[in-house]
């Protein structure tokens, strides 16, 4: 069953259909995000500033990825930042992708720090990348494969 866009005249409290196109093996992962948080994730607050977030990567030219498909991917991502507290940026590395789009939400400081509210977490972010603990790490189990074909799959993480 296809989901339909998001509204145009969307308020922030209305929740975008698509986040429901994560894959069903990611619901345990899901279900273990505070639902405030999880509600911010499919706002269309959220969903119209993650577009916007893709659209200033480049996603499409850079990464041959739509924006949406980035936006699916970033809220993946969170999730497991999410999951495995990873406030200091030493657990999880994004990919490039990842890191691309990360750059522009967080230019966007009002979202980025309601993000960080609703979520109960600081998300710090690492400019330079994979922590020297990482660079060693094979890439892990938890992500494995629900992500959108042309994406790189080296989401590394620690101690789960």
């Amino acid at each position: 069953m296809a989901a339909s866009p998001p509204p145009s005249a969307a308020t922030a409290d209305e929740f975008v259909p698509d986040l429901h196109l994560i894959p069903r093996e990611h619901d345990n992962l899901l279900s273990q995000v505070p639902q405030q948080g999880l509600d911010f994730l499919g706002s269309a607050t959220f969903y119209k500033a993650m577009v916007e977030a893709a659209r200033e990567a480049n996603t499409l030219l850079l990464f041959n990825v739509e924006n949406k498909d980035a936006v699916t991917e970033f809220r993946r991502f969170l999730t497991l930042k999410i999951l495995v507290r990873d406030t200091m940026a030493d657990q999880i590395s994004p990919t490039p992708l990842m890191d691309a789009v990360w750059h522009q939400l967080i230019l966007n400081t009002q979202v980025y720090e309601e993000l960080q509210t609703r979520i109960g977490l600081k998300l710090h972010h690492r400019p330079s990348g994979a922590s020297d603990a990482e660079a060693g790490m094979c890439p892990s189990q938890a992500y494995d494969g629900g992500v959108s074909k042309n994406t790189d799959r080296t989401y590394r993480i620690l101690d789960i």
